[in-house]
């Protein structure tokens, strides 16, 4: 027996004493798990629910292994994840964990803010099943099932099988798009999008490896019209936008990411190598421009000098028919004096 506390969720908020060992492999995320458990109030001692005794049936409660999409007592279910087969453990579970802000409308016993304890053991469990129709699964079930091909598509993808791992994230949306989505609000809302927005940062991640900048931009905006500082989308279609070769608006994408996490050096190391691409641009162009100025075509080049020789003849012969007129308009006046005179 155990008598030290294990962290389960990284954070210290879950904390699990293993009483008993158990045997085999801990349950896969989203199990079918059979438990017995009790639960209890951490300040009081008070038990707010023993499955041994509820109903005086004493038959054990059905717990999902890893499921965080519930609104309560999550710590209970992150705890089963790590567990094997046999196993009797000892948790203390913080409020963010248990009940929340709310306490617990089903146990009353349960106040807001409650820091709860449990004791629970693992008897058995299967697999999930995802053979259900979307339309009969539960909220929590497609969250599940979302996330479980999520996690396979990050595999696959840190195996560099990215059109694969594009599969198996375009899977996980089926089971959370935008028909589930308008359904929810409040915290069932927040906990989905929480599953949603990094399904189409990871697409966008597979589509720029395999130059798909459309897809990558698309998905990004997707994250960034729920969450206009999200570093990753802005860092990801300004990549996007790069390959496009709309180097304005990756410049933008990008300097609002640098702004947001100016430390990050992948974002640096970005917009340097587009300023460094965008200068290459200008002076290939100034280079052209002037290239066709001074060496330009012979034959534009003859043609301008002929027509600057033509507009000097027409004024050469405007200002000599100018002058001759003038001159004629002089001796004219000259004649008609002499004439008066001479009568």
């Amino acid at each position: 027996m155990s008598q030290e506390y294990t962290n389960v969720t990284g954070d210290g908020e879950v904390q699990k004493r293993i009483i008993v060992e158990g045997s085999g492999d801990e349950p896969p995320l989203h199990a079918q798990c059979l438990v017995h458990y009790r639960g209890i109030l951490a300040k009081s001692q008070e038990v707010f629910m023993d499955t041994r005794k509820e109903g005086q049936a004493g038959e054990p409660a059905h717990i999902v292994a890893g499921r965080d999409a519930s609104l309560r007592e999550v710590g209970l279910n992150l705890a089963v994840a790590s567990m094997r087969k046999g196993e009797r453990c000892h948790l203390k579970v913080s409020p963010e964990y248990g009940y929340g802000d709310r306490g617990s409308f089903s146990f009353p016993a349960v106040p807001p803010r409650a820091d709860l304890e449990y004791e629970v053991e693992l008897l058995d469990f299967d697999p999930s099943n995802e053979l259900k129709d979307r339309g009969q699964m539960t909220y929590e079930e497609r969250l599940e099932a979302a996330e479980r091909h999520r996690l396979t598509g990050n595999g696959l993808f840190q195996e560099g099988k990215h059109t694969e791992a594009l599969g198996k994230y375009a899977m996980a949306l089926s089971y959370i798009n935008d028909d589930f989505m308008v359904q929810l609000h409040g915290l069932h809302a927040d906990k989905a999008g929480a599953v949603k927005q990094p399904v189409h940062l990871n697409m966008a991640a597979c589509q720029l490896m395999l130059q798909d900048w459309q897809g990558a931009a698309w998905n990004c905006t997707q994250v960034l019209q729920e969450d206009k500082g999200n570093v990753k989308a802005l860092f990801r279609r300004g990549k996007a936008h790069n390959g496009m070769g709309h180097t304005e608006e990756a410049m933008r994408d990008l300097q609002a990411a640098a702004k947001l996490a100016p430390t990050d050096r992948a974002i640096s190391k970005e917009i340097q190598a587009l300023r460094g691409a965008m200068k290459h641009d200008r002076e290939a162009q100034a280079k052209l421009f002037k290239g066709a100025f001074n060496s330009g075509d012979a034959k534009a080049r003859g043609l301008w000098r002929e027509s600057a020789e033509q507009q000097q003849q027409q004024q050469r012969a405007s200002l000599f028919a100018w002058l001759w007129g003038l001159l004629t308009a002089c001796l004219g006046i000259f004649a008609v004096g002499r004439t008066r005179k001479v009568k």
